[in-house]
């Protein structure tokens, strides 16, 4: 289990940002062989 001990609020808010840009945008799922937005660009859900 990581520890954010003397970690500020900021810095945690931003590596959660980071982390959800991360898992929305470039993640691989296997179902799809690509990335959640790749498949909504694919599909042109997404300009």
């Amino acid at each position: 289990m990581r520890s954010f001990k003397g970690v500020t609020i900021d810095g945690f808010t931003k590596m959660l940002d980071e982390y959800m840009v991360w898992y929305r945008d470039k993640r691989i799922t296997l179902e799809y062989g690509m990335s959640i937005m790749g498949k909504r660009i694919e599909l042109g859900l997404v300009a």
